[in-house]
């Protein structure tokens, strides 16, 4: 049987990423084919480019704040 992996978690050394590659491993050992992709290796960056936004606009609240 073939499946498609696609592992999520912005960090492959977490515990959803030790997951997949137990999961993948075992899918293996079973005699089944593994394509696998890893969402950060893809460089979207989604997450942290809303984080840094993010933090931008508090800095901006904070200067402002200053002022007062």
């Amino acid at each position: 049987m073939n499946y498609y992996l696609i592992m999520g978690h912005p960090t492959k050394d977490s515990f959803n990423g030790r997951l997949a590659d137990a999961y993948e491993e075992k899918l293996k050992l079973l005699g089944n084919q593994v394509r696998r992709v890893n969402i950060i290796d893809l460089n979207l960056n989604l997450v942290l480019n809303k984080k840094v936004d993010k933090q931008k606009k508090m800095k901006k609240s904070l200067k402002t704040n200053k002022k007062i």
